[in-house]
């Protein structure tokens, strides 16, 4: 856990010292009925973490594999994804 979280850390030290935004998008596994990543708090305190309907993730046909969208998952999470993307100025 130690390099996960200084990886973290770095990326954020990185993006701040080049103006960029940085933020997590939280996939969850197929069918997992936790709404939130293990600690929630210590990420967010890191970067805010969007989310996508929970229902996305009860759809088994979006999925390739229980932890990664196929083509048709990533459709359906695009419009969610672009919605967040869209309160940014680039």
């Amino acid at each position: 856990m130690y390099p996960y979280w200084k990886n973290m850390e770095y990326i954020k030290k990185l993006c701040d010292e080049h103006d960029v935004k940085l933020s997590f998008f939280y996939v969850n596994k197929i069918g997992n009925p936790v709404k939130h990543p293990k600690y929630v708090d210590r990420i967010k305190a890191i970067a805010p973490i969007w989310h996508a309907p929970d229902s996305l993730f009860h759809t088994v046909e979006y999925y390739v594999d229980p932890a990664h969208f196929n083509r048709k998952g990533t459709e359906a999470m695009t419009p969610y994804l672009l919605r967040h993307l869209e309160q940014y100025d680039y």
